[in-house]
């Protein structure tokens, strides 16, 4: 699982869950990353 600590907010936020396949883990930390960048540009407006 990949999350993020929202000080603020005071809660984690669910970024991805990943299978046990390498190769499918590499793409989903990946998506990981994309979507922590979305929820923190969400925070800067």
């Amino acid at each position: 699982m990949a999350t993020y600590f929202d000080q603020k907010e005071g809660k984690f936020i669910l970024l991805r869950g990943w299978r046990k396949h390498s190769r499918i883990q590499i793409e989903d930390v990946d998506k990981a990353r994309e979507l922590l960048e979305e929820y923190l540009a969400t925070k800067e407006e």
